[in-house]
Parts: C-alpha cells; structure tokens; sequence
C-alpha cells in the first residue's frame, strides 16, 4: 500500500499496528483430516512452510488475495 501512494505521489505516513510473530503449535496438527487449507497472508504461507517444510500436494490450496497468492507460488516453486 505505501509504495503504492509514493508511486502515486500521495502524502503519507505508515505508522505499523503490529508485528507478525510466528507461533509453532504443539503438537503440530496432522492434515490428515483436511481437504483445503486456507492461505490469509504471505506470513501464513511462510509458518506453514516452517512447520510442515513443505506444501501438501494432495490438498486444496486457496490463497486469500494476490499478494498471498504470489507468496504461495513463490514458496512452491523454491520447495518443488
């Protein structure tokens, strides 16, 4: 979004609300019981990564968003 003002030559100022914390959940869920997971950011995609260490080719995958989406392509090529 900021780079998308500058570019557009708008006045702004980015003040961030937060920090994205990666948190690893114990014990680690089985995907044995899910057909779909749901991708909400690129930081989504890079915590399952760390979890799994890779994506599951036997599951849907929806990414929420082209910025997620581009993530989620990204992560399957450097993982393929």
């Amino acid at each position: 979004l900021a780079q998308s003002l500058t570019d557009h030559k708008i006045p702004h100022l980015c003040l961030p609300l937060y920090d994205t914390i990666f948190q690893c959940p114990l014990p680690i869920p089985s995907l044995d019981e899910f057909k779909e997971i749901v991708f909400t950011s690129p930081s989504t995609v890079e915590g399952f990564i760390k979890i799994y260490q890779k994506l599951p080719k036997d599951k849907q995958l929806t990414p929420i968003g082209p910025i997620t989406k581009r993530a989620l392509e990204q992560y399957a090529k450097e993982i393929a």
